[in-house]
């Protein structure tokens, strides 16, 4: 089983957000205290293989920078920037609404991911938006 994972994090170096998706269950997204490693852990403990953009040199360094767990002890790890760099496609920053200023993407992702656009299932330690 496969799960797709993201951090956010602070300006004075802490995660603010682990947000964690695997297909067929509800999101979770662990807020503030509730990232810890063990709180982690027991979200990806079903899982084989954890799926990142960039993960390999930041989410999953700062995890364990953060709270001393190594993902990679748990479940493979892949890259999803590494394979775009392998097969040498144009990444776009982050920062596309100021690059783009376009609605189109946010469009996307709601036709993409339905949920995306109300309140996101199951999140811990969170409020529904």
């Amino acid at each position: 089983m496969r799960a797709y994972l993201d951090i956010e994090t602070t300006f004075d170096n802490q995660i603010s957000v682990v947000g964690i998706h695997i297909p067929g269950r509800e999101m979770i997204q662990l807020i503030g205290g509730r990232v810890t490693d063990l709180s982690i852990a027991l979200a990806l403990e079903c899982v084989t293989t954890v799926i990142t953009f960039n993960g390999a040199c930041f989410d999953l360094p700062f995890i364990r920078r953060i709270t001393g767990l190594d993902l990679r002890d748990l479940a493979g790890h892949r890259d999803l920037l590494r394979d775009c760099r392998k097969r040498r496609l144009k990444v776009v920053s982050k920062r596309w609404r100021s690059c783009w200023g376009s609605p189109v993407i946010p469009a996307l992702w709601t036709d993409a991911w339905p949920r995306a656009s109300g309140s996101v299932g199951r999140t811990t330690g969170t409020q529904k938006r």
